[in-house]
């Protein structure tokens, strides 16, 4: 981001350049206007008349000289006041919040190029080194009276979560692992669970204004809330339910879909299946940044892999029950069938 004292430097200049003009402003001197006019009279015009005429032209430079200087001053203090107005304005427009309402959380920063490569691109031997790892807490079946989820004539998957929520802040790690193996992702952004709640501070991503794209299905993410607290209690809003996935939140994010009520995360596999809450301890994310969990993901005898990825099975044996088991080498892979076996899948 630009620095604002570019344009503070470059106002400060202008306002010198305003006050240094002042002095050398050409004053309209009536003294030379009126000896021109009368140079340009007939010479029959007496002496007396010329002497006359110079001696009012004097006076009068005089009183214009006067009438200068006093309101100098006032010039002077209204260029000023102008001056830093101006780059207040300047300040609040380039470098000011948002009055937007709807920014992304606090502390959010447009993920590297090469952490989204690292994250989305896990060799699939680690996947399957890893199997289910120690992932827990796996989706659970609907039943198949519920409505079935699609948008664009693909197989929709649902997400519901929060941007201050640490049990959202770990699961996205494994959504956005498994989903990487059958589309990508675009316009990620970094950010951190909220400093004031269990877990604080968790790294992790938010679905805020990311762009999902997939031949096998389509995503929709809703991050309700940002990072940041209210003076009332909560956090600021930022994505509104719709009146269908209210519905489907009422309806499902209970028991038995869940061990209790109004739990997030809450992702909605295509009306098949549904999952609230995380796969693993956030607390295996603490203390780390993204880089640092990026590069033990390779590892698949770290605690994060085991956690991460392990997830990223169970997510992506969920994903093969709407795709029609496809991509077959995903689908079909060791790492996944292990997941399906354990979820029942």
């Amino acid at each position: 981001m630009e620095a604002p004292w570019g344009h503070i430097v470059t106002a400060e200049r202008c306002f010198l350049s305003l006050i240094a003009s002042i002095d050398d402003l050409p004053l309209c001197d009536p003294k030379e206007a009126i000896m021109s006019h009368a140079r340009r009279q007939r010479p029959k015009a007496s002496a007396a008349r010329s002497r006359s005429a110079a001696a009012r032209a004097t006076a009068g430079a005089g009183r214009h000289r006067s009438i200068v200087e006093r309101y100098r001053g006032w010039l002077i203090s209204g260029i000023v006041a102008g001056v830093a107005v101006a780059v207040i304005a300047i300040l609040v427009l380039k470098f000011g919040p948002s009055n937007s309402g709807k920014d992304a959380a606090a502390g959010a920063e447009p993920a590297d190029p090469g952490l989204v490569a690292a994250i989305t691109g896990v060799p699939a031997g680690t996947f399957d080194s890893v199997g289910v790892g120690s992932a827990a807490n796996p989706p659970r079946s609907l039943p198949g009276t519920a409505s079935v989820l699609q948008k664009d004539g693909k197989p929709e998957l649902l997400y519901i979560g929060a941007e201050y929520c640490p049990y959202c802040a770990a699961q996205r790690w494994a959504l956005i692992v498994a989903l990487s193996r059958f589309g990508s992702f675009s316009n990620l952004h970094t950010t951190r669970s909220a400093a004031n709640d269990a877990y604080p501070n968790t790294p992790t991503f938010t679905f805020y204004n990311a762009q999902y794209t997939s031949q096998y299905l389509a995503l929709v993410a809703v991050e309700q809330t940002t990072n940041r607290p209210k003076s009332s209690g909560g956090y600021t809003s930022l994505q509104s339910l719709d009146a269908g996935q209210q519905g489907l939140l009422s309806q499902y994010d209970r028991p038995p879909y869940t061990d209790s009520v109004g739990g997030i995360p809450f992702t909605d596999y295509g009306g098949k299946d549904v999952h609230v809450g995380a796969m693993y301890d956030p607390g295996l994310l603490a203390g780390k940044d993204w880089n640092q969990i990026a590069t033990l993901l390779v590892d698949p005898s770290s605690a994060q892999a085991k956690a991460i990825l392990g997830s990223a099975n169970l997510v992506s044996a969920t994903i093969c029950r709407i795709t029609g088991g496809q991509p077959g080498n995903v689908c079909q892979s060791a790492g996944v069938q292990a997941a399906a076996a354990k979820s029942g899948g």
